[in-house]
């Protein structure tokens, strides 16, 4: 509360004079009159100016409380209970709460009582010497003389009388009904005046000219104003508004209304003006045909930042940036230093340490407001950008096994658990508010796409690109009225080092309707909860766990208002939010759909297969479980919400059924009885362990919703379980295997041309069993071709339906017609495969693709949802992790200094240049590069003599490369020498 009220205080044109034993204090709303000896300090009392922050005391006594104020006035007694009493009158007059109180509202008050003030001070002690002294005063706030307080030397401006008499000899005969309001107010209204002005702290701004023309200006500023040039100086602030408030302040009203046009025209031939002046003298002359111009319609901290940024601008810059959004750019500041340097420390994992020294090298070059530490990056940022990853933490009551907000007692009204020594503390987690991470997304991004329904489309005609074009999205439009937000869900365990064994697992969402390029960008990405480890949670761990965020998704799915950034404008828009998906690996999805491992026999999150035993080898006893699929045979159930509940029942009765029978002592074959009545209720339950805490959600459906993930279940999965048939030891004596041509296979693959987008070039066959996703992809996707010769045409004819099927799920554009071909060969591929490869090695991960057709139908193509993305980001986010103990607050700070980071580049005013270099560690090259079809030349030809020749027309040119749009075309010499190129 101090602290607002001295700021407020701090602004209200206050007397200064010299040091001569008393001086006035301010404690909270009230001002009280002190002498030096009552004043309580570990400072000089001698060095004490105003503004100082002191203790005061009434009395000697030892016990006595003391007081914090702030000096505001020194000077003899008279002049301190004078401005006491002003002060004290001024506080009863306004009092504004501490939350609501901004720099506008302070303006406006303290230059409506400004006038006021003087003319009291001019009234009560007009025959004092002190008191004309002090109506020499002008705003003194924030502003610390260079004389110091005890030299007693008092500011020497304008008297007001003689600014009064000037003015009213002067506007003699242009008074009008203006004079009145003029008078009445201490702010400008002629649209002269605020010209002048608005060009004058152009001038001040303006530090890249040389000083001699600087003080040319000075000089004449000065003799317009009747000013000193040390008193206006004086007037000079750390910012534009400031200055230009204490020059309005001490100038205004003297300034003659007449006179303003023709100091203006001067003033415009001495710092000779950009094109802004004369757009606002157009403005300003079109609105005062309508209504006088003043302060209260014309901002004046907009129209100094404006001119100011205007005339600090070189007539190079204003060729090259934009008209729209000149007047906005600014120089590289504190904070846009510490964006960039939070992208470098993500981009490439470095520490805080590098960081530090970074910024001490910054600083040692003489950068301009440089931060001197990586503490000082993040409170740049956090003071820029608040946080809004505050995290809550709960914990796993080990009695219910359900979330409590407290580590020593269940917060359930069922559960009376306490903790008691030596029994270790529960297990906890952390979650984060869902809304409002969303909130802000949706308040900076302009990416944001509503779907429309598409009635009037046929289906065989209808092209899916997206998530949001596929069948049970629109379904979702069909039966909501109101605006939709979807969200897609994924959680998978991380590990911060690969010597670790500590699992985290982070559980995000991120929004369908934001276009998919920048979709999955880290200030799109919403953290709803971290279960920090160390091991991988239970089943009722995750559980607990998932509740948590499910009361939040359960929220959103009533509706909120968010403001929106559409296009250039913020609107507000009533969404509900639904969660429709979630994409995760098989083992993540097993804990969140509450189902057996995924090699049970119940294994499978989309239908109830029922998986059957076979030996792993030939006389061995180890045995696995194994899902062939028949031609002829049934399908097997789909799981679904219906399917779900109606399992759920089913095992609430066999548990109940089975506490009856285990509650009484049991005999020999009554435990073989119950083994077997255990074996019967688990083929009728088809491996429900119990219910799905996403199964409370309105549009989740606990089969479907559950999506095929392309990263783990084709390239981890079936194709890596290929490769393994085919160049592995263990089966060099099969007639598939290819391990006698694995040198050659190898060969052939580094000497493969891959498309120029590949973000990873795979690496040699030779090393196949740590080859990554991405480079996995690369060969299933364009080297395929490379297998035709070292494989039996009837083993290579099965592996190309497998290609052409995710060819297909994979492309940018989906129709009716791809979707059933990616069905008819996906089932034939499992068809055959028993057949090709035996029973024994159809295992879940080969049964996964018969589920690919479908989710592709239902949720669009497979890089919509991919858990790549999610990875991608996770995994440079646990690089930047150098810590050993806690790192999941590391990860949590690390990821909230790099969302700000992002959010920082939606900033319309930060530089142009920052502003790419950014993007560019963020993302990439091209990342936010106009799409528009324009030609670039990439490369020139040196043979344009022999060629013209050729054609007879010497004015051709000719490239070896050239770029239209987002289409590069290359001559074949060029493509020959790079490694990977189209």
């Amino acid at each position: 509360m101090l602290k607002w009220i001295l700021l407020k205080f701090a602004r209200l044109g206050i007397i200064r004079t010299s040091n001569t034993g008393y001086c006035s204090l301010l404690e909270a709303d009230i001002f009280i009159v002190a002498e030096w000896h009552q004043i309580v300090t570990a400072a000089d009392k001698s060095k004490l100016r105003v503004g100082s922050i002191v203790g005061f005391k009434r009395s000697q006594k030892t016990r006595e409380k003391i007081i914090r104020g702030t000096i505001v006035v020194t000077g003899k007694l008279s002049v301190c209970e004078q401005q006491q009493k002003l002060l004290t009158s001024k506080a009863k007059k306004k009092k504004v709460p501490a939350t609501t109180f901004d720099d506008e509202d302070e303006s406006e008050d303290e230059m409506e009582d400004f006038s006021t003030d003087r003319n009291l001070l001019n009234s009560k002690d007009e025959n004092s010497s002190e008191s004309n002294d002090d109506c020499l005063h002008i705003d003194e706030e924030e502003e610390i003389s260079n004389d110091g307080c005890s030299n007693g030397k008092q500011v020497d401006l304008m008297n007001v009388d003689e600014v009064r008499d000037k003015n009213s000899t002067a506007n003699t005969h242009t008074r009008s009904s203006n004079a009145k309001s003029v008078q009445d107010k201490a702010r400008p209204t002629y649209p002269g005046v605020i010209r002048y002005f608005t060009r004058m702290v152009g001038i001040f701004s303006c530090n890249g000219e040389d000083d001699e023309s600087k003080g040319d200006k000075l000089v004449r500023i000065c003799n317009d104003l009747n000013m000193e040039e040390r008193q206006l100086i004086r007037l000079q602030k750390e910012n534009s508004t400031k200055t230009a408030r204490a020059i309005v302040r001490a100038y205004y009203p003297a300034a003659v209304l007449k006179e303003c046009e023709q100091l203006n025209e001067d003033l415009a031939l001495m710092s000779e003006p950009n094109n802004f002046a004369d757009e606002f003298d157009n403005d300003v002359t079109s609105s005062s045909d309508e209504a006088p111009i003043n302060f209260d319609n014309i901002s004046l901290l907009s129209l100094i930042s404006e001119t100011a940024a205007k005339s600090c601008t070189s007539e190079h810059e204003q060729n090259t940036i934009n008209s729209s959004n000149a007047s906005s750019t600014r120089s590289i500041e504190n904070f846009d230093l510490a964006a960039a340097l939070v992208s470098l420390k993500t981009r490439h994992s470095l520490s805080a340490v590098c960081i530090n020294d970074l910024c001490s090298l910054l600083c040692l070059l003489n950068v301009h407001d440089a931060p001197r530490s990586w503490f000082h990056v993040k409170k740049a940022l956090n003071k820029s950008f608040g946080s809004t990853l505050d995290r809550t933490i709960w914990f796993v009551c080990p009695s219910c096994k359900k979330a409590s907000d407290n580590a020593f007692s269940c917060s359930s009204v069922r559960c009376d658990w306490c903790f008691a020594p030596p029994a270790s503390l529960p297990t906890y987690f952390y979650t984060f508010n869902i809304h409002e991470q969303l909130n802000s997304i949706l308040a900076i991004t302009t990416d944001v796409h509503l779907s429309q329904c598409s009635n009037g489309t046929s289906p065989l005609n209808f092209q899916m690109r997206d998530i949001i074009d596929g069948d049970q999205y629109q379904k979702l439009l069909h039966e909501q009225s109101d605006d939709i937000l979807t969200l897609t869900m994924s959680t998978d365990g991380i590990q911060p080092f690969n010597c670790s064994e500590k699992s985290i697992w982070p559980v995000t969402f991120v929004t369908n309707e934001v276009k998919r390029k920048k979709r999955f960008c880290f200030q799109n990405l919403i953290l709803g909860g971290m279960w920090p480890g160390p091991v991988k949670p239970k089943r009722f761990d995750m559980s607990a766990f998932l509740e948590t965020i499910i009361v939040q998704l359960k929220e959103l799915e009533k509706g909120y208002h968010f403001k929106c950034r559409l296009s250039a404008e913020y609107v507000t828009r009533f969404f509900e939010v639904f969660l429709i998906c979630a994409c995760m690996d098989k083992p993540a999805q097993a804990l969140v759909q509450n189902l057996p491992e995924p090699t049970a026999k119940f294994g499978c999150g989309r239908c109830e297969i029922h998986g059957y035993t076979v030996r792993s080898s030939v006389g061995s006893d180890h045995c696995i479980n194994c899902f062939p699929i028949k031609k002829s045979a049934i399908q097997p159930n789909l799981r679904s919400n219906d399917r779900h509940d109606h399992l759920v029942m089913i095992k609430e009765k066999n548990d109940a059924d089975i506490a009856k029978i285990t509650s009484r002592r049991l005999g020999r074959i009554a435990k073989r009885q119950l083994k077997q009545k255990i074996a019967e209720n688990k083929q009728s339950e088809y491996g429900i362990l119990g219910p799905c805490i996403l199964r409370q959600l309105k549009y989740f459906d606990v089969g479907f919703s559950f999506l095929s993930d392309n990263l783990h279940n084709v390239y981890h999965g079936v194709f890596r379980k290929l490769l393994n048939l085919w160049l592995k030891s263990n089966y060099k004596k099969e007639d598939w295997s290819c391990y006698y041509y694995h040198d050659e296979l190898s060969s052939m693959l580094q000497s493969f041309r891959f498309p120029s987008t590949t973000s990873r070039r795979p690496r040699s066959l030779l090393k196949f069993k740590k080859l990554k996703a991405n480079e996995l992809r690369m060969v299933l996707l364009f080297g395929f071709v490379i297998f035709k010769k070292a494989l039996n045409a009837k083993y290579y004819n099965h592996f190309l339906k497998l290609v052409f099927a995710i060819h297909f799920s994979e492309n940018r554009c989906v129709t009716a017609t791809m979707i059933g071909n990616i069905k008819s060969l996906l089932h034939e591929f499992l068809i055959e495969f028993p057949k090709l490869y035996t029973v024994r090695h159809n295992q879940q991960v080969i049964h996964s693709l018969n589920h690919i057709g479908q989710t592709v139908n239902d949720y669009g193509p497979l890089n919509s949802y991919s858990t790549f993305h999610f990875e991608n980001n996770l995994g440079m986010i646990m690089r930047t992790i150098k810590g050993t103990r806690r790192e999941e607050i590391e990860m949590i700070g690390n990821l909230n200094m790099f969302r700000s980071a992002c959010f920082h580049l939606q900033d319309s005013t930060i530089n142009d240049e920052i502003r790419s270099y950014i993007e560019k560690i963020l993302y990439g090259r091209g990342y936010y590069a106009s799409s528009t079809y324009t030609a670039k030349t990439i490369h020139s030809t040196g043979a344009i003599e022999r060629i013209s020749n050729l054609f007879s027309n010497r004015k051709l040119r000719f490239f070896s490369s050239y770029k239209i749009g987002r289409v590069r075309y290359t001559t074949v010499d060029y493509s020959n020498t790079k490694v990977v190129d189209d």
